[in-house]
């Protein structure tokens, strides 16, 4: 730490604001009070796993390749394990980008490489630690008896015998040399052990196996080739044994160039028809859920999100696939346009001036909310199955928004006119973005890539205009794209004599209301219809229209006279409505029919409701009126219900709102709200006034006052920073994540908020079990920002 310090001081305020530039999260989310503070940050584990997921393949080899070669490598040494020539510039690059960030450094004895590297990456290039970590907890004894075995001088000192044992045990042809003169009975199974490729055989059950792994186990040990417990887990080959075992002329792999991806010619205004057709019907399907859902709800399952039932339901209604679908819900989801209310998934308020936007602002509002959902909603388990749709990502997930700023990122890179397939953007990803390629995210990368050429993003294989948009954060641009691919909304439709309503284009709020109150959405994209039935027309009656209003208004809407199998239709609804009516007594039918209510009383499908005849024009029902006039309904009776007074009681018609307002991104269902956007300060200014304040020992953040000295005192294991982060967590009710030691020993990991100090214990609200934890603040070891 003290080293990291010097060599920050000797940094000009140029060169120290540019490594803060590159190094975020070395000032987020406090800045550091001194140097001193800014090295334990630049060192942390945490800390350093956020830079290396943002670097190439080359850089993460190199790091390997340094991590077996010990705490000090030589460049000398790298370039032999690399099979690196002298006079090759391939390792320039990827230890330039180490250097830069202060995760190597150059001394006179080498490489010096951050102690937090290997915290991050374990097990490098699939070896063991290397002997200059594992030989100094070994006792003098130990490190004798190795010497001896190997016929070798066994000095007193351990300082010295530790130099001894390590020069030995890291010349491979020594090595290779003690393993041929192995018995050859046990041979094989002495480097199965030590090149960890046991097959599954006999084991226990076998004795001769068993001997033999145990005289096998027991000579590696012997001979230092492997260190701790013979039989347990804790059995470790030291990296330079593994490394001569391997051969002579084995080499770390090392990909300096990225692969050679196969691309097509693309001309631009291709790419543009395929985003123009890929933006009008995205946005056809979107409006089409949000009405419907505005209209009628999706119900829920209990655990949260919309099941495959009600998902294929739904998409024999809108007349899209179910992946579209689930793409559709999850962007009105993000956008906080959806909400669950007791078991069903509704519009929220921000619907209303959501749907009286233009199209263009309408559409470009989601699409940003797609860009900054943190889920895949697409995305399927690692066994292929489902995720129900609006439910939150799994804690294993990578960010939905890294996906997606990594594969168009990915994308830009592509040669100028050319483009590439899902398979080869995802290999070219892996070669960028090594750290996003994990195994749980398997299926969110394809999702994303389907995503993102379903909404427009990608058009045959590149980036278009639109993706770039997103990329670069312009919203004016990213209105103007969609206001170009998107045709202006029609307030008219053609209404034929087979009872079909057809817009051709994107229908107005006034047309969507109205039509998806009396009829029944058929289809979609470059026209959008419906289809008015008996049963549509009595479903707008039932919500308040009269027969007069429909008919006017469809007239309007139409621009002239109905066709006459409408008007007959209208009418003919609109005179049987209502020849029911249905009152609470618990609960009374009458009416003027008494053959109709003959027919009611008699019929079999309403036995539930016990109806009863009173007075030739009256029933009673043992069932309330609403139950009443739902299983009438269900019968196929047209009844309205009434009031005590003998008045019907006509519902209030949802109006739509005169003025556009964009939506505010408030959460959604299962979602955290998104950030606030702020106009972007001089960044470079400030690290740079950051730069030279540090340098000049001046303060750069509050002292230290008597809270954090208590905290200190209490919590002994929490470097500086992190007891700042702490107690600004606590202040502020930032949600952290904690790692702290049970009574039993056990290290634990935890999200928690909501947070307060009481004497020698911090009291605070899990987010993993919900429910309310103390913690010992001896207890613990590490406090890092959520999300990180």
């Amino acid at each position: 730490m003290t080293d990291l310090v010097e060599h920050l001081s000797a940094l000009p305020p140029e060169d120290l604001a540019a490594l803060l530039r590159r190094r975020p999260d070395a000032v987020a989310p406090l800045p550091p009070r001194d140097l001193a503070e800014l090295a334990e940050h630049l060192d942390d584990p945490t800390s350093i796993g956020q830079v290396l997921s943002t670097a190439p393949l080359p850089v993460v080899q190199v790091v390997e390749a340094l991590l077996v070669l010990g705490p000090q490598p030589t460049e000398a040494a790298l370039r032999r394990l690399l099979g690196l020539d002298a006079g090759t510039d391939a390792l320039d690059a990827p230890l330039e980008w180490l250097l830069e960030r202060v995760l190597v450094r150059r001394t006179d004895d080498g490489l010096r490489l951050s102690p937090g590297l290997g915290d991050v990456l374990t097990g490098p290039l699939g070896l063991g630690p290397p002997l200059a970590v594992l030989l100094p907890d070994l006792p003098v004894r130990r490190l004798q008896e190795v010497l001896k075995a190997h016929d070798a001088p066994a000095p007193t000192r351990k300082a010295e015998c530790v130099a001894a044992v390590q020069a030995l045990l890291s010349d491979g042809d020594r090595v290779r040399a003690a393993v041929a003169a192995v018995p050859p009975e046990v041979q094989p199974v002495a480097l199965a052990v030590l090149t960890g490729e046991e097959e599954d055989g006999p084991g226990w059950a076998d004795p001769g196996a068993y001997a033999l792994r145990r005289d096998a186990t027991l000579w590696a040990r012997h001979h230092g080739l492997a260190l701790g417990n013979p039989w347990g887990p804790e059995l470790v080959v030291p990296a330079e044994v593994g490394l001569a075992l391997r051969g002579a002329g084995w080499t770390a792999p090392f990909d300096p160039q990225p692969p050679a991806v196969p691309t097509t010619p693309v001309a631009p205004e291709a790419a543009e028809r395929e985003q123009a057709a890929a933006v009008q019907t995205s946005a056809a399907l979107v409006l089409a859920v949000a009405d419907l859902v505005r209209s009628e709800g999706v119900p829920l399952l209990r655990s949260g999100g919309v099941g495959a039932r009600e998902l294929g339901r739904l998409a024999k209604r809108t007349g899209t696939s179910e992946q579209d679908l689930r793409l559709a819900l999850g962007v009105l989801g993000a956008a906080g346009l959806l909400q669950a209310v007791g078991g069903t998934l509704r519009a929220s308020g921000e619907m209303t001036g959501w749907r009286a936007a233009e199209p263009a602002a309408q559409h470009a509002a989601v699409l940003r909310a797609w860009w900054d959902d943190p889920v895949v909603t697409t995305r399927t388990h690692r066994d292929g199955k489902v995720v129900p749709a609006l439910t939150g990502g799994r804690s294993d997930e990578v960010h939905g928004t890294v996906l997606r700023q990594a594969l168009l990122g990915t994308v830009v890179r592509l040669p100028p006119g050319r483009g590439a397939d899902a398979a080869g953007a995802l290999a070219l990803l892996r070669w960028h973005l090594p750290a996003v390629d994990e195994p749980a995210d398997a299926q969110g990368l394809p999702a994303t890539w389907v995503e993102a050429t379903t909404l427009g993003a990608v058009a045959l294989g590149v980036p278009t205009p639109l993706g770039l948009a997103l990329l670069q954060g312009d919203d004016d641009a990213l209105v103007a794209i969609v206001r170009e691919a998107l045709p202006e909304s029609v307030d008219r439709a053609v209404i034929g004599a087979d009872l079909t309503a057809v817009v051709p284009g994107s229908p107005s709020v006034r047309v969507t209301t109205l039509l998806d109150a009396c009829a029944d959405r058929e289809g979609r994209g470059g026209a959008v219809v419906w289809r008015l039935s008996p049963g549509s027309v009595r479903r707008a009656l039932d919500a308040g229209w009269t027969g007069e209003q429909l008919r006017a208004e469809l007239a309007d809407v139409a621009g002239g006279a109905l066709p006459q199998p409408l008007e007959y239709l209208l009418a003919d609804v609109a005179r049987r409505h209502g020849s029911l009516r249905v009152r609470d007594a618990v609960a009374v039918v009458r009416g003027d029919d008494e053959a109709l209510l003959a027919q009611a009383a008699a019929d079999r499908s309403l036995r539930a409701l016990g109806l009863a005849h009173v007075a030739p024009t009256v029933l009673t029902s043992t069932a309330d009126a609403a139950t009443t006039v739902q299983a009438l309904r269900a019968a196929g009776y047209l009844p309205v219900v009434e009031d005590t007074r003998g008045e019907v009681q006509v519902p209030a018609r949802p109006e739509p709102a005169a003025a556009a307002r964009s939506p505010r991104r408030s959460p959604a269902v299962g979602r955290g709200a998104a950030p606030v956007e702020h106009d972007a300060p001089d960044v470079d200014a400030l690290l740079l006034e950051m730069a030279t304040s540090l340098l000049s020992d001046a303060p750069t953040a509050p002292p230290v006052d008597e809270r954090e000295q208590m905290l200190r005192h209490l919590a002994p294991r929490l470097p500086t920073a992190q007891a700042r982060l702490l107690l600004h967590a606590e202040k502020v009710g930032q949600t952290v994540v904690l790692t702290y030691r049970s009574s039993s020993g056990r290290i634990t990991t935890r999200a928690v908020s909501e947070m307060r100090i009481r004497g020698r214990t911090l009291v605070a609200w899990c987010h993993l079990r919900e429910d309310e934890r103390a913690f010992s603040l001896e207890r613990v070891l590490e406090v890092q920002p959520a999300g990180w």
